[in-house]
């Protein structure tokens, strides 16, 4: 009997366990299931709303991107060249560029601070001398002329003396100019002159650039000119981009309104906003060619290249993402014209389409 009973106690507790172990797993189904439910599906993005704006129509043109200060130095003394910066070297503003012998104009500089002295000598005599015939005058024991000739030669003394010291001052201006130093912040383009040879007064040395003051020139039609504002934001590109790759911006500087008369032609000038241009690159400007018009827009950050090929995400009523091809039109501020199967209202994708793939769900965050 009591087997019996210990076995029936056993039987009672493994019961119990089990009915437990149920109860635990359907609690944590039940968990699972709400914690599914509770998920938000799809991917999640940042959305805004593509817009009708007035943007003006444009047309690309050719320009050339230029430096702002870009110079041949050339030296003011003759002399052998003994140093000259090498090409491609950046040199800081007051930087020597090149060195030339300055020797001779050493000598020449001591020979006019001999003459200097000499006359400095030479006037003190005469202004003692001057001091003595005044005296005897007093005592009538000179002549009233010889007195006027050591006057007018004591001022013609003092003429030559600020003379000879107007000459040493060009000596010594002439030896600083044997180094030639950075009149700006720059790069050396190219060499005009080679170390060892003789060069005489205003011979270039070399070609210097400053590659950081960057403006795009380019001719513009002359009936342009009524759609040109100064400040005014353009794309830019460079002239061997394709078409479908996003443009870099520029702002317009200057234009110039004075036309060619054969070309019917005007200069304008574009800063760039990057740094990344080089100088003598050929460049693709959008210029307004006409009145503002309603045009749809969207902002740039909704813009995706792939492929060869610009695309938009667009989200519809059911959540899914669309691909949507565009060619793009004139830009406005942070929006950009696009051309392609969008309207006004519709809601694109700005962030997080790297991870969209078309028709997939996505989650707009707020």
């Amino acid at each position: 009997m009591q087997k019996i009973f210990k076995h029936k106690i056993f039987g009672q507790q493994a019961l119990s366990c089990g009915l437990v172990l149920l109860m635990m797993l359907s609690t944590t189904s039940v968990l699972a299931n709400n914690n599914a439910k509770a998920k938000p599906k799809g991917v999640a993005v940042d959305v805004a709303t593509a817009k009708l704006q007035e943007v003006a129509p444009a047309t690309w043109l050719s320009g050339d991107l230029i430096s702002l200060v870009d110079s041949r130095i050339a030296t003011e003394v003759a002399g052998h060249l003994l140093n000259i910066a090498e090409v491609g070297q950046r040199v800081k503003k007051g930087d020597v560029l090149a060195t030339l012998n300055d020797r001779l104009l050493r000598l020449r500089l001591r020979d006019n601070l001999t003459t200097v002295e000499r006359l400095k000598a030479h006037l003190s005599y005469l202004s003692r001398q001057i001091t003595r015939e005044k005296k005897l005058a007093e005592q009538n024991s000179t002549s009233q002329s010889e007195l006027d000739r050591l006057e007018m030669e004591r001022d013609m003394s003092r003429q030559d003396l600020a003379a000879a010291e107007i000459q040493v001052e060009r000596t010594r201006y002439l030896v600083e100019q044997s180094r030639i130093v950075a009149p700006f912040d720059g790069v050396v383009v190219e060499r005009l002159a080679q170390l060892g040879e003789y060069l005489s007064e205003g011979q270039a040395l070399l070609r210097f650039v400053n590659v950081d003051e960057k403006e795009i020139t380019l001719r513009a039609p002359i009936h342009l000119y009524d759609n040109l504002t100064l400040g005014a934001r353009v794309q830019l590109q460079p002239a061997q981009a394709e078409a479908m790759s996003a443009p870099k911006l520029g702002v317009i500087e200057r234009v110039i309104p004075v036309g060619n008369t054969r070309s019917r032609m005007l200069e304008v000038r574009i800063k760039p906003d990057s740094p990344d241009w080089v100088i003598g690159e050929a460049v693709k400007v959008q210029l307004p060619s006409g009145a503002a018009e309603n045009q749809v827009t969207v902002p740039r950050d909704a813009l995706v290249l792939r492929q060869n090929q610009i695309f938009v995400y667009t989200v519809d009523a059911e959540g899914k993402a669309l691909r949507v091809p565009v060619n793009l039109g004139t830009s406005t501020d942070d929006y950009i014209v696009v051309k392609g199967n969008i309207s006004d209202g519709d809601t694109v994708i700005v962030r997080g389409a790297e991870r969209v793939r078309p028709g997939q769900l996505v989650r707009p965050l707020l």
